[in-house]
């Protein structure tokens, strides 16, 4: 097995645990690394944490770029065109535009903006993010071409945001909004898109803690009913009754723990007689 698949099975396992959320396995990873080994991240000399995480990531992308770009030049299938539309994209929460399409969560705004087969490095795209702005430039033939410039909705987090080139297809930019709510347009002056038709399901690892415990008591206690098992409530319940059967002034006193003499139904007797 190559070195750098020896931890695939653990970490597989990670990702399964965590819902196959990305978000939350790098959230288990860093919750780790912050733990066990937290001067290794935040206070070397030598080279900042997130310049190490960055330089990881974009190894391990510049590798499966390179894969990817082989892949399709012995394709059969490939589609050899000029240009690719941006209707090309599927979109959800979002729209499909002249120059790019762009989608939407409740935190965050991906835009895809589509480039000819010639663009396939870095250095020909020019992405200008501000707080209320975005640019995309391309250089094709010596010339750089503005195809996307405008002034945002709304605000985001630029110094937060990020893009990258899938060489000879599209730069695909990730912004993160400001506020938490939905957007009816990407740039001032566009056409809105209807609102009622918004999925507005969250990603259950951006749930508040709170919320996603109560989802997993929810789904726990109703794979319990359909298995004819008793319910977390239940289990409570019983677990308050172990605790008070032979306390002072209870009617069982003495008596060996016999649920079935409690009529757990109406919450109010200890008994039928």
């Amino acid at each position: 097995m190559a070195k750098s698949h020896v931890h695939d099975a653990k970490l597989k396992e990670i990702m399964l645990q965590e819902g196959e959320s990305v978000p939350a396995f790098f959230n288990a990873v860093f919750g780790f690394l912050s733990r066990y080994y937290p001067e290794k991240i935040y206070n070397s000399s030598q080279i900042s944490g997130e310049h190490l995480i960055n330089q990881s990531f974009c190894k391990w992308r510049e590798k499966y770029l390179l894969e990817k770009s082989e892949e399709e030049k012995h394709s059969t299938k490939r589609n050899l065109v000029t240009e690719k539309k941006a209707d090309s994209f599927p979109v959800a929460n979002g729209a499909v535009r002249d120059n790019y399409s762009w989608t939407q969560t409740i935190e965050d705004v991906e835009m895809k903006v589509p480039v000819s087969p010639s663009i396939k490095k870095g250095k020909q795209v020019k992405v200008q993010l501000e707080a209320n702005t975005v640019e995309v430039s391309l250089q094709e033939k010596s010339m750089w071409r503005t195809v996307v410039s405008g002034k945002l909705a709304h605000n985001v987090r630029a110094e937060e945001s990020v893009w990258s080139l899938v060489p000879g297809e599209h730069v695909l930019i990730s912004l993160e909004k400001k506020e938490e709510r939905w957007w009816n347009r990407l740039l001032s002056g566009e056409d809105p898109i209807d609102m009622q038709k918004i999925d507005a399901e969250r990603d259950f690892s951006t749930l508040p803690a709170e919320e996603q415990e109560k989802i997993r008591e929810l789904v726990w206690n109703k794979q319990q009913l359909e298995q004819g098992k008793p319910t977390s409530d239940r289990l409570k319940m019983e677990s308050m009754l172990r605790e008070a059967w032979n306390a002072e002034g209870s009617p069982f006193k003495g008596q060996a723990y016999d649920p079935t003499l409690v009529n757990f139904a109406t919450g109010s007797s200890f008994g039928s007689g």
